[in-house]
């Protein structure tokens, strides 16, 4: 099972659950996940500027997300993965890690600032590019640019019965989102204020098939004062999209639009 690291959003990917297992618990978490996937609306409210921001069209309905709008925040870093034993998928810092890569997202907002968790059904929107092996050092942030943000076509992953391209050959994308358990927030909060357990759910193009993918870094723009490099990044995306738990096909992305900017200091 692999776990990245340094990001809380890809939390987002895992359910966030530590119930026992009796049957009823069982029950209420199959209950919340299916809520949880049923009952997301993707909107835009208004059309997005500025130098962070995610837009398009799903199953022709337009959707987006900018920042700092509605508290939305930008993170972008280098990012670790580790694998951990089936028989014990605990985390733990004794498990080393096995490979790195670039991730940039654009972040729902903290609801409960002593949790961290999101608003149920706040959407965020994750980049990934392909990892490399570990080798001793964590590279730099501009290891990962000048390697892999190249404009043109990018690969995408992906683990359909026709290709079986992986993290170390593809980039991926996904839009994730939150949901406390039923039946709510207001109901853990009042039970125990530092556990509210909530499930995830999200979408990407990595888990069927494509026939009309685009996945392209339509322009990197570079500038630089002093020791600051600033890139500005456009993306352009059209897939159709997958549940990321049973991978069954939720519709169609196109016209996406994800633009944003990355500050190092060297």
């Amino acid at each position: 099972m692999n776990i990245m690291s340094k990001f809380l959003y890809i939390l987002f990917w895992i359910s966030l659950i530590c119930f026992s297992c009796k049957d009823d618990d069982l029950t209420l978490v199959k209950e919340s996940e299916l809520y949880c996937e049923e009952n997301i609306v993707f909107s835009c409210n208004s059309i997005p500027t500025g130098d962070t921001y995610f837009k398009g069209k799903i199953n022709c309905r337009g959707f987006c997300v900018s920042i700092p709008n509605d508290g939305y925040y930008s993170s972008d870093g280098v990012a670790t993965s580790f694998t951990t034993p089936t028989s014990n998928p605990v985390l733990n810092s004794n498990v080393p890690i096995n490979s790195t890569m670039y991730s940039l997202s654009i972040s729902a907002p903290i609801f409960d600032n002593y949790i961290g968790i999101t608003k149920d059904f706040e959407p965020s929107i994750q980049i990934f590019s392909p990892s490399i092996e570990f080798d001793s050092i964590v590279p730099d942030p501009i290891f990962f640019m000048d390697k892999f943000f190249q404009e043109g076509d990018l690969v995408m992953q992906s683990h359909s019965n026709i290709s079986n391209i992986g993290a170390f050959d593809g980039w991926s994308f996904s839009i994730s989102w939150s949901c406390v358990l039923l039946p709510g927030y207001d109901y853990y909060k009042k039970r125990d204020e530092t556990y509210i357990p909530s499930t995830a759910g999200y979408l990407s193009p990595t888990q069927g098939r494509q026939d009309d993918l685009v996945f392209r870094l339509n322009e990197i723009k570079l500038e630089r004062v002093g020791n600051i490099s600033t890139y500005y990044l456009t993306f352009e995306i059209e897939c159709d999209l997958y549940y990321g738990g049973d991978q069954e096909y939720y519709g169609r992305l196109e016209d996406g639009v994800f633009k944003t900017k990355v500050v190092i200091e060297d």
